[in-house]
């Protein structure tokens, strides 16, 4: 996690509710991390986000630290003002702007630390890459409508885009998630639509589900995938999209997260008395 008050990445051990290492501080606040393939990939700003720091002016940084250690492995530099992460298993790393309006989405390959390809896109959108990692779809924050696209993949490099066919017809929050089938992309305004290979049935409307700010899968627990908002957290299934069970957090949902054991959220709670919120791991449920 990021401890945005000291600019440092701290492991927390759940066996025993224990920060067991924390990183040296950076001279830039961490923006977002990823984990993946024992390693974790941290994104730097060198300044605020502004629709009118256009390329020329932008810059950042991809860190990549040991999961174990959080010391730094290797870096990047980037010629774009990092807001979003996405990593596949192949080595490579997928990065977009959170400047500039009409910015760009870099691919980066990890062994060489090179620039792969790039492609255009709304600043300051959120990613979300398909289970078989051909694809990457993305919704915009900041136009009106808001629209989702998807990149198509071939090793690393973006070879073509297609937008959705709607424009306003149907709610759009700026939450976006897969289901863990890969068939559906899930939007936390509740519209879900069709996620296929095909030009003419992709990101189609498909039905509707409840209203959520917050998604998690994984993997190995295709059959289902969990929602999130404000205290309350739906199970549903996936074939169906049916809600199959409801949980409650003790605090207001932050994150929510599965592995392959359990679902996990990090809260925020306001204990009685204290005006100053405490912030919470909780383990909602066992697999």
């Amino acid at each position: 996690a990021i401890d945005e008050n000291k600019s440092t990445i701290f492991a927390y051990r759940f066996s025993d509710n224990k920060v067991v290492v924390e990183s040296s501080a950076f001279k830039t606040p961490p923006r977002k991390l990823q984990y993946v393939n024992g390693e974790i990939y941290v994104i730097f700003s060198n300044a605020d986000y502004s629709p009118y720091r256009f390329e020329d002016q932008q810059g950042g940084q991809v860190v990549i630290l040991d999961a174990d250690t959080l010391k730094v492995k290797d870096q990047w530099n980037t010629r774009i003002d990092p807001y979003e992460i996405s990593l596949d298993h192949s080595g490579h790393v997928y990065v977009t702007s959170g400047s500039g309006q009409w910015t760009s989405i870099i691919s980066y390959d990890r062994a060489t630390k090179e620039e792969i390809s790039s492609a255009t896109i709304r600043q300051g959108s959120n990613l979300v890459l398909h289970p078989s990692e051909d694809r990457i779809y993305a919704v915009d924050s900041d136009t009106s409508p808001r629209d989702i696209e998807m990149f198509r993949l071939m090793d690393g490099k973006f070879t073509s885009n297609q937008d959705s066919p709607y424009h306003g017809e149907y709610k759009l929050s700026t939450v976006i998630g897969i289901t863990p089938d890969g068939k559906y992309v899930l939007n936390g305004a509740g519209t879900v639509l069709s996620a296929t290979n095909n030009s003419a049935s992709n990101m189609q409307y498909a039905t509707a589900i409840d209203l959520f700010d917050y998604v998690a899968v994984h993997s190995a627990h295709k059959e289902i995938f969990f929602t999130g908002k404000d205290r309350m957290i739906k199970q549903y299934d996936t074939e169906t999209l049916k809600v199959t069970g409801t949980l409650t957090t003790k605090g207001t949902i932050l994150k929510l997260f599965m592995s392959d054991k359990q679902l996990i959220a990090i809260t925020k709670i306001t204990l009685p008395g204290n005006p100053l919120p405490q912030y919470a791991v909780e383990t909602v449920k066992d697999f």
